[in-house]
């Protein structure tokens, strides 16, 4: 065998085994895979913050604790400020990570806009779809749980893989009737404009109370996590905090 020829194989021997090292890295932790899958949906550079990585770690914590049904807090609440990443924690890249612990898993998605849901599912589908996601992790999935993963639906609103699980995505007031998911998330559930008006508080803290409520799988073990800005003192975050009687509710800010 010719020099060069050697020195293919052996760079790509190389190649090979550092991307294998990076997919169990971003496998074992929520962090890594945010930082390693960035660039696919994002068009600034990162910028790491301290308080990235500890939301990555609550949400990592929280995933594992819902798949064992040891989940202490039924419900979590985020505040944060604009601009500070939290759609592409929560509702953009959690969701695919959530897939390579369980892909079985179901997740409803909501947002004050269509529009805004929609996109950060679409961006979503682009983590999945992307050529590093689909080198690094079959393999994994084929090794781990028998088989490939594919997307047997493929839409903006709602796309599916061949194990069950299922990424949806919706309006606040928006039609979720006959889903149930194992985890429920509420991106802004109200705008800061919306918040100034009393119908719109009141229609978001009621579609959360009399509809999303209902669409768990397991009422005991189904949290709803709240991401967003504080904008008034009844907006959902104040709503929800007014009801956590029972002290089940974990709030982050």
């Amino acid at each position: 065998m010719k020099e060069t020829e050697t020195n293919f194989w052996t760079e790509n021997s190389h190649r090979l085994e550092k991307e294998k090292q990076a997919a169990m890295a971003s496998v074992r932790s929520f962090y890594v895979f945010l930082r390693n899958f960035w660039h696919v949906h994002a068009t600034e550079p990162y910028t790491d913050n301290w308080h990235i990585k500890y939301l990555c770690s609550e949400l990592q914590k929280l995933t594992v604790d819902v798949i064992n049904k040891q989940n202490k807090y039924s419900d979590y609440i985020i505040n944060v400020p604009p601009g500070t990443t939290k759609t592409s924690i929560v509702s953009i890249t959690w969701p695919i990570w959530i897939w390579l612990i369980k892909p079985s898993n179901v997740m409803i998605k909501t947002s004050y806009s269509t529009d805004l849901a929609l996109d950060a599912n679409l961006k979503a589908n682009l983590i999945f779809k992307s050529d590093r996601f689909q080198r690094w992790f079959q393999p994994y999935f084929k090794q781990r749980f028998g088989s490939e993963i594919k997307l047997i639906k493929d839409n903006e609103r709602d796309f599916r893989n061949n194990f069950g699980g299922v990424i949806y995505c919706s309006s606040t007031g928006g039609t979720v009737t006959g889903k149930h998911a194992h985890i429920l998330s509420r991106d802004d559930p109200i705008s800061a404009e919306q918040a100034n008006s009393k119908t719109h508080r009141e229609k978001a803290n009621r579609f959360n109370d009399l509809t999303l409520t209902g669409r768990k799988i397991d009422k005991e073990y189904t949290p709803t996590v709240t991401v967003m800005q504080r904008l008034h003192l009844q907006d959902p975050t104040g709503h929800d905090l007014r009801k956590n009687k029972k002290g089940q509710l974990k709030h982050i800010c």
